[in-house]
């Protein structure tokens, strides 16, 4: 099994390039000045002006002002950075014996790695996902196909942390003609079908997209338009 580390195809803007200063106050009339570096759930992570401490509250610890002012900063100006590395896992493997045909369908999936690159925790995250299948051993020949997708939910990556999750099954199909056998129509004695890669795409809570990553930057186009439910 190998693993693959890639790039991320774009790094968005540095935290301190959307800080909003803003006097908060709390339940009990209690004024801070701060800045906001994140909102991940409900959860809110402030750089205090007075120390330049960090810390991170529950975003109803503040007046219900604050709380939308939170939440629209939220909508517009959070920023985030990922870098996505996967490995292939092969969960099952059946083979069988039709006439002289010896047959193999093995079942794979991709486990994705989203690791957050920033020091603050981000959140509230729906990973899409489409997986792709060669028909010729995978050696690229032939364009891939997208032959499997699906959607995974990220409620939180706590800063320079990693969440990994599955994505949907890919089936490969495997025949091997035994002894001095051949086909009258002019196949290979050997049908075998590769792995074609993945691609990801990352949005936030308001369905903005804020990340995207392909093993090939050709299957990452090959998903433009596409939901995760169209699959041909």
């Amino acid at each position: 099994m190998k693993t693959r580390f890639f790039t991320p195809l774009c790094v968005f803007l540095a935290i301190s390039s959307v800080l909003h200063a803003r006097e908060f106050t709390d339940a009990q009339g209690r004024k801070l000045d701060a800045d906001i570096l994140s909102v991940a759930g409900d959860q809110v992570t402030l750089k205090r002006k007075s120390d330049m401490r960090t810390f991170t509250v529950a975003s109803t610890t503040f007046s219900e002002d604050d709380q939308k002012f939170i939440e629209e900063w939220s909508a517009t100006s959070m920023t985030y950075s990922f870098d996505i590395s996967y490995v292939k896992k092969k969960i099952s493997d059946v083979k069988k014996q039709k006439g002289v045909v010896k047959m193999e369908t093995e079942t794979w999936v991709y486990e994705v790695r989203v690791k957050n690159r920033l020091a603050v925790p981000v959140g509230e995250l729906r990973v899409d996902h489409w997986c792709f299948r060669r028909d010729d051993e995978g050696k690229g020949k032939v364009p891939a196909k997208i032959v499997s997708s699906g959607t995974n939910k990220i409620e939180s990556i706590e800063g320079f942390a990693t969440v990994n999750v599955d994505s949907s099954e890919v089936i490969l199909e495997k025949s091997q003609l035994q002894g001095n056998f051949y086909y009258l129509n002019g196949n290979k004695d050997k049908q075998e079908d590769g792995m074609g890669g993945i691609a990801i795409r990352i949005f936030d809570k308001n369905g903005k997209e804020v990340h995207s990553w392909a093993t090939k930057d050709d299957l990452l186009a090959a998903t433009k338009g596409k939901t995760v439910g169209d699959v041909r």
